[in-house]
């Protein structure tokens, strides 16, 4: 296994719920701070300083932390585990998969359980689920006090359970938390690339957290940094599966090299700045993509209304499944957009910078 790949498997398999992401910023510290000018700030977000020669422009890059995932709500009699959600999940993504809880004990797997299809109704199959019909089973049964062994409580966290595998295509890598592990990976590994190089600017690797939530991490870290240009490192949705109009066609898919996001629920991305990064990637014949996103969005949002308004867009990894157990992304995209942002750093100098501003 190559030092990235084990990077990769490890940040992504880590417990990273919103609000709790300190085993993965720890490995972020780790992989970088021996070069790094590392902190936090004061919820949590991990903030790496690469300086190059110059102090100005500051260029933040950033992968949020956080993976959508689950809070105890409830342990009700029988000793079953109630939840509600961390960010956006659709209930039926979850029935019989395995999720880990944290307790003040340690951490304990659990099955989301449901109904056998040979007990459901008629009319029990056509519903969608509601929070209240959804469990975890920590290991229910008689004689065995659950409370008393694994210290579960209400406020405790829970995520999937889902290791880090390739499928029979080698190129293709599944698990979980690519959403958004993606993207603080390319934050780090840019700053690996850059370690020896010399850069007009100084860059900011940032993995925010708490932005399945409100992309809270995103509004404390800008103030912190107050960067001159901006971008969110996440995911993007890739449609070449069944179940989207046109996807033998669909640009957006798994090999097409990083996308970038013209626009997202609430926010316009920098004209300039998609036109730069544009320019960049064709120079160095990187293959790209465009899309729109109007159902939710990325940390750019918020870096964008940043100080007195700073020049952001996002830069994505297709991947399909999101907000799920098993979400893919294609290796060679990661390699793809790796390269497209060491080029784009190298190029952003303070003329660059003002001419991108206006």
């Amino acid at each position: 296994m190559s030092d990235r790949t084990r990077f990769l498997k490890e940040i992504t398999e880590a417990f990273g719920p919103p609000g709790l992401e300190d085993d993965v910023a720890a490995i972020l510290r780790r992989e970088v701070e021996g070069f790094c000018e590392v902190g936090r700030d004061n919820i949590g977000s991990f903030i790496a300083t690469k300086r190059g020669s110059s102090d100005r422009p500051r260029v933040m890059l950033a992968g949020h932390m956080d993976e959508v995932a689950f809070m105890v709500s409830d342990i009700d009699a029988q000793g079953f585990v109630r939840l509600r959600p961390l960010g956006g999940w659709w209930p039926h993504v979850l029935l019989g998969q395995r999720v880990k809880v944290r307790t003040r004990k340690g951490d304990f797997l659990g099955i989301i359980g449901s109904k056998p299809p040979h007990e459901l109704k008629a009319e029990e199959r056509k519903q969608v689920l509601d929070w209240e019909d959804i469990f975890v089973d920590l290991g229910v049964a008689d004689g065995f006090d659950l409370a008393e062994t694994t210290g579960v409580r209400r406020g405790d966290f829970v995520v999937p359970h889902a290791p880090f595998e390739h499928l029979a295509n080698k190129a293709l890598a599944v698990v979980k938390a690519w959403d958004n592990r993606v993207g603080c990976a390319l934050a780090v590994d840019l700053l690996k690339e850059m370690r020896d190089a010399t850069h007009p600017n100084t860059i900011y690797g940032v993995a925010t957290v708490q932005e399945e939530i409100g992309l809270r991490g995103a509004t404390t870290s800008a103030e912190k940094v107050a960067p001159d240009v901006a971008f969110a490192l996440d995911v993007g949705i890739a449609k070449d599966t069944p179940g989207f109009k046109g996807n033998e066609k669909n640009p957006e898919r798994l090999g097409g090299g990083p996308c970038l996001l013209l626009m997202e629920a609430g926010a316009v991305a920098h004209p300039r700045l998609v036109r730069f990064v544009m320019e960049v990637a064709e120079e160095e014949k990187i293959p790209y993509h465009t899309t729109t996103l109007t159902g939710g969005g990325t940390d750019s949002n918020r870096f964008q209304i940043s100080g007195h308004g700073t020049p952001s867009c996002a830069i994505c990894v297709p991947s399909r499944y999101i907000h799920s157990h098993s979400s893919v992304i294609d290796r060679r995209d990661y390699e793809n957009t790796l390269r497209l942002l060491a080029a784009v750093v190298q190029r952003l100098d303070a003329a660059t910078v003002a001419r991108i501003r206006g």
